[in-house]
């Protein structure tokens, strides 16, 4: 399996730009989502079959991106079927959050700001049935996530400091929410 990622070689990059790159990616991992750091050239996809994170540097340069580290988004010794689905950045580019169909969690992770790299702060359940969705409100004060097999939206608190969550009494009843979209 590959990734096609096109940069620009327009003028106003000074040629710069590597045009179509193209990325082996392991075709059993299953990528699902790219997301990019506020601050700093990384960037982080989701693995959804074998449930893990890839971090990615991008270069600027080239208009490439370099993997830097694969770290599994369930507890090691969890070893029934997971599937992860929605991965998201906080605002501030501190922590990295994914959601664990299988394991029915949301995996936090702290950004290491000057490699990018990720460590596991721990796993908040998602107080749900396969949480297919999840979105952090624009200040990243709140996520909510949408819990497809228990047809609920459940809104969390952030700890700014630590990245945890922390269930909140707000829970929605809707027939399989797939998505949330804040305006």
């Amino acid at each position: 399996m590959f990734a096609y990622v096109g940069s620009y070689t327009t003028e106003k990059r000074n040629g710069r730009g590597a045009g179509i790159t193209v990325y082996a990616i392991d075709a059993r991992s299953g990528s699902w989502s790219l997301v990019q750091t506020v601050a700093g050239p990384y960037a982080y996809v989701n693995n959804e079959l074998d449930s893990t994170v890839t971090t990615y540097r991008f270069d600027s340069e080239r208009g490439g991106l370099e993997p830097l580290q694969t770290i599994s988004t369930v507890p090691a010794d969890f070893t029934a079927k997971n599937t992860t689905a929605e991965i998201a950045v906080a605002p501030s580019g501190r922590f990295v959050y994914v959601s664990n169909r299988g394991h029915d969690s949301i995996a936090i992770f702290a950004v290491d700001a000057a490699s990018g790299r990720l460590s596991a702060v721990g796993w908040e359940p998602a107080q749900g049935k396969t949480p297919r969705f999840f979105a952090l409100d624009p200040p990243g004060a709140s996520l909510y996530v949408a819990n497809q097999n228990s047809d609920t939206i459940v809104a969390f608190r952030v700890e700014a400091v630590t990245g945890l969550l922390t269930a909140s009494d707000q829970v929605i009843h809707t027939g399989s929410p797939s998505s949330i979209v804040f305006r």
